[in-house]
Parts: C-alpha cells; sequence; structure tokens
C-alpha cells in the first residue's frame, strides 16, 4: 500500500486511549501526554467521562463509547482528526522520542504502521524473560498485542475498517490484517505498561494464561469463548491479597492444561477449538452462479422431509427408522453429486440439505441403542440426546460423502458453508436434531430459490419463541446461544448481535431506531432430541 508521507514535517498523530470507567492510571499518562506530546491530539474513549480530569485537561477530546474495548478504540478514531493514529493502554508510558520514530518510521514509502519495544515497569528477572520474550515473539511470529503500542496511518485503519468488535484479541486481529497491506515496524522505542495483573496474578499464571489465549487466537477459536477463558482465570475482580491463596495449585493446572493444549495441537488442532466452542472463520464469497452449471434434484429429499418433519419442525424418528429408504436413497445421490461443478446457489443448497439429511442419519444409526458415554455417564439406553452419542461418532467423524469429498459434519458447517459463503442465515437453515436449533424445515432448500427461502426461514426461527422473543417493556432481548456461539459470523454482517436480529424482529427493530437500550439475555440451551411427541 503505497502513502503520502514521504520526506517532510512529521505526520499529524492522534492519540487514542482506551479507558475503563475510574481507572486511575489514565490521569498519569495524560499529563506525561500534556508535558512530553503538546502537539499531539489526545483523545479518549471511556463508558463515562470523567469531569475532573475533562477539566484539568481541556484540550483532550473525550469520548463516550461502551460495548468493549474494540468498539471504544473505533469511536476514538472516528473522532481523530491525525493522519496516524496511536493506540495506547491507559497503563502505558511512552520514552521520550516515541513520537519523532513514528513519524521517522510513517516516511518509508511501504510502511503501513508498527509498535514499539515492550518494556515491563518494574524490577525483577521474571519481568525481563517475559521483555525478551515479547521481542522474540514479534521478531520470529510477528505477533503484536495493545500493550506495545499500535499505531497505524489513517488510511490504513479506514481500508481495514477499523477494529473487529472482538471480545479479546482484537488488536493482534488488527495487525495481522494490517501485515497485508504492507510493511509493519518493530521500534526500538519502548514503551512501558503496568505489571499490576502480573503482580495481581502472578508471573507464572498470567503468562500460561495469556499463551493459551494466544493460540486459541491462532487457532480460529470464538473470541467469545476466549474472553469467558481468560476472565475465568485472570479476571480483575478481587484483591492481591486474596489472588495468591491457592495460586500454586491454580498455576499448576494452567500449567497442566498448557502442556495437554499443546501436545493436542501439535498432534489433532481440533481438539482445542472443541475445548473453547466453535472456530472463529473469516466468510469469503468463493463460488460464482452460473446458468450453464449443472443441476443437483433434492425432489428425493423434499419427499423424505415432508413425510416425517411436522409443522413444528419435530421429527417423526420413529417412522423414520420403520422406512429410512427415502433418506438413504438421497445419501447416495449425494455421493455421486458432481459438486465441484455446481454453481454458487447449487451448491449452497446442496450442503445445508446434505448437513440435515446426515444428520438425521446419524440419529438412526444410534437411536435404539445408544448408551452411557464419557460425556452422559448416565445416559439411559434409548437416544434422548445427540449427546449421548460417543463423541469421535458425531460430528467429527469423516463418514459423509458429496461427491468426491467425505467429509465430517464439523468440515461441512465450518469448512465449507460458513467459510465459503458470506451467508450468516445458514446458523437458522442446519439442524442439529436438538430442540433448540433452529427448526428442522420440512422442505428442501433449492438453488433457485434459495435466497426466499432462507429470509423466510431467518423470520420463522425469530418468530418462534424458544429461539428469541424480545420484551419491549423490560428492553430485555432473549437468544438463543447460537447467537453467542458463532457471533463473529453475525457480526461480520451487522454492528452488533441485536442489530443482525432486529432484521427479523419487527419490535425490536423499532426499539433500536427510537434508541432504547437492549439488554441481551442468553437462553439455555436444550440439546434434548428434536423427536415429535
Amino acid at each position: 500500500m503505497h502513502h503520502s508521507a514521504g520526506p517532510g514535517p512529521d505526520p499529524a498523530i492522534s492519540i487514542i486511549l482506551c479507558a475503563r470507567a475510574g481507572e486511575e492510571c489514565l490521569a498519569g499518562l495524560l499529563d506525561e501526554l500534556a508535558r512530553d506530546a503538546p502537539q499531539a491530539e489526545v483523545i479518549v474513549a471511556a463508558p463515562e467521562i470523567d469531569e475532573g480530569l475533562a477539566a484539568r485537561h481541556r484540550g483532550v477530546i473525550w469520548v463516550r463509547a461502551a460495548g468493549g474495548r474494540a468498539r471504544q478504540l473505533n469511536g476514538g478514531a472516528r473522532a481523530a482528526t491525525g493522519e496516524v493514529l496511536l493506540f495506547l493502554h491507559a497503563d502505558s508510558s511512552l520514552c521520550p522520542g516515541a513520537l519523532q520514530a513514528v513519524g521517522r518510521a510513517l516516511k518509508s514509502e511501504d510502511c503501513v504502521g508498527g509498535a514499539f519495544a515492550l518494556r515491563l515497569a518494574g524490577r525483577g528477572i521474571s519481568l525481563r524473560l517475559i521483555e525478551t520474550a515479547v521481542a522474540l515473539r514479534v521478531r520470529f511470529l510477528g505477533r503484536v498485542f495493545g500493550d506495545q503500542g499500535i499505531f497505524l496511518l489513517r488510511q490504513t485503519w479506514e481500508a481495514l475498517g477499523g477494529y473487529r468488535e472482538l471480545e479479546i484479541m482484537e488488536d493482534a486481529d488488527l495487525v495481522s490484517r494490517a501485515r497485508r497491506m504492507g510493511r509493519f515496524a518493530r521500534l526500538p522505542e519502548t514503551i512501558s505498561t503496568s505489571t499490576r495483573r502480573w503482580r495481581k496474578n502472578g508471573v507464572l499464571r498470567t503468562t500460561a494464561v495469556n499463551g493459551l489465549t494466544q493460540l486459541g487466537h491462532g487457532l480460529g477459536v470464538s473470541s467469545t469463548r476466549l474472553r469467558r477463558f481468560y476472565d475465568r482465570w485472570l479476571g480483575c475482580g478481587g484483591s492481591e491479597e486474596s489472588s495468591r491463596a491457592g495460586r500454586g495449585g491454580i498455576e499448576a493446572l494452567v500449567l497442566c492444561g498448557c502442556a495437554i493444549m499443546l501436545g493436542s495441537l501439535l498432534l489433532r488442532p481440533s481438539i482445542l477449538t472443541r475445548f473453547f466452542g466453535p472456530s472463529q472463520v473469516t466468510a469469503e464469497e468463493l463460488y460464482q452462479n452460473d446458468p450453464q452449471s449443472p443441476r443437483f434434484d433434492h425432489k428425493v429429499w423434499d419427499n423424505q422431509v415432508a413425510r416425517i418433519v411436522d409443522a413444528a419442525g419435530m421429527v417423526d424418528y420413529e417412522s423414520l427408522r420403520r422406512d429410512p429408504t427415502g433418506l438413504d436413497l438421497y445419501i447416495e445421490q449425494l455421493a455421486v453429486a458432481p459438486f465441484e461443478q455446481l454453481d454458487r446457489d447449487q451448491k449452497l443448497a446442496l450442503l445445508i440439505n446434505a448437513y440435515n439429511a446426515f444428520t438425521l442419519r446419524l440419529i438412526l444409526d444410534h437411536y435404539t441403542d445408544s448408551g452411557p458415554s464419557l460425556e452422559e455417564p448416565l445416559a439411559p439406553r434409548s437416544l434422548k440426546s445427540i449427546r449421548h452419542i460417543p463423541k469421535a461418532q458425531r460430528w467429527a467423524a469423516k463418514r459423509w460423502s458429496i461427491g468426491s469429498l467425505r467429509l465430517s459434519l464439523e468440515e461441512i458447517e465450518n469448512d465449507y458453508l460458513r467459510k465459503r459463503f458470506v451467508e450468516a442465515r445458514i446458523h437458522f437453515a442446519i439442524n442439529c436434531a436438538s430442540r433448540d436449533c433452529p427448526a428442522l424445515r420440512p422442505r428442501a432448500f433449492l438453488a433457485e430459490k434459495i435466497g426466499a427461502q432462507l429470509e423466510a426461514q431467518a423470520l420463522a426461527v425469530h418468530s418462534a419463541g424458544r429461539f428469541a422473543n424480545f420484551d419491549a417493556a423490560t428492553g430485555k432481548l432473549h437468544l438463543n446461544s447460537i447467537y453467542d456461539w458463532y457471533r463473529g459470523d453475525f457480526l461480520a454482517q451487522a454492528e452488533s448481535l441485536e442489530a443482525y436480529a432486529a432484521r427479523f424482529m419487527p419490535k425490536l427493530r423499532a426499539a433500536l431506531a427510537r434508541g432504547q437500550r437492549i439488554e441481551i439475555v442468553w437462553k439455555d440451551y436444550d440439546w434434548s432430541l428434536n423427536a415429535s411427541d
């Protein structure tokens, strides 16, 4: 990416600070910036404006922003006027000459941004070792985090669309995307960061949890799951004294977990993603429509689901068990489907129908002979939930054929439907044989109607109280956990989960339009079998 910084005066820099309400260290950083960087524009993005600090630093721009660090930083960046955006944590401190170093780095034609070398405030060999490890990570892996002070050209930030609204690792994600646009500078100048988290939780535990979180992010683990994991082990609550209690046992547990996870990574990466939950993906439209492509006939599947699925989307498994002829014939047809030759809509309809058909066959295979498993030691002999099926035979089993492909249900969903189509409505179309999965559609999805069918399915799902409901009086939006598990898919197509759900919920849409505050409440997920009564 080329830019016009070139030789000449240093570009104007806007410093964006992200702060929590009442963050004590913010005052010290503002004093420092007023003394050492009076020429820079300083913006504080925080849930609440500190009136005392605002009165003391009248040149600082305050932006009221809530809803997570990424949203706050984006709000601050949108208010900035500088050619360069420098994002700092409130507990950081820049060394003398840091801003001049930023200007020099960006005079290089191919440089789009960069970060400083990390220094941890305080003494101790453990802190120096951490600094060395960070330097090696940046040099050899290129991984940079927010505590190193990320700076970007404004045009780079705008081209990237700003921070993605992830719940954690939003800085690593931004840097990863920026590197694809040009060189990312590693400055020798330092940024000093508070060690309060290390002091509170212990160097060993903090380092272990940070490493595991980074590993999970690298494998595409959902930011929601990573945030919960991180907060569980390094939460902000509690005193330093109370956190010391039992620290040795906790650290040992975390280190054992690190060893297990790293071993799992070498042997089977999917183990880690199962531990945290569904993986986060970046969706791309990889296929195009072509009127000359072959057609695939779903008539057998259409007749099958029309026979066994009722109006509520529940399945008559007893009837299916007595006569699985239609289901098995359709699965045989899928095994010889010309998948690679099909166009975009043909592929999408086929993958959705195939996932649902394979899931029915999976249930049927275990319908009468399911028993206890490691996950469900008290499971009865008759199948009550898809989770009573042994894990190795469930979603990860590579037993399903689509043309020349041999896939697992996980691969159909995550590697094909989620990655190769920019279409979050697939989460309302595929069915996991559970009562809180979106209802199974009693007709086949067809390529020539796929857009209208997905829209109708989404509207039907959101009108069903089990999946989603909104109380306008209290502002509470009760959502199915699918929104939580796959939030990245929905946020790629809407600014918030409530905004995405509002597309299919008129009352919610009206509430958002009038500025009502919405509180999301997660429904407990019912995994019991979606069998008709």
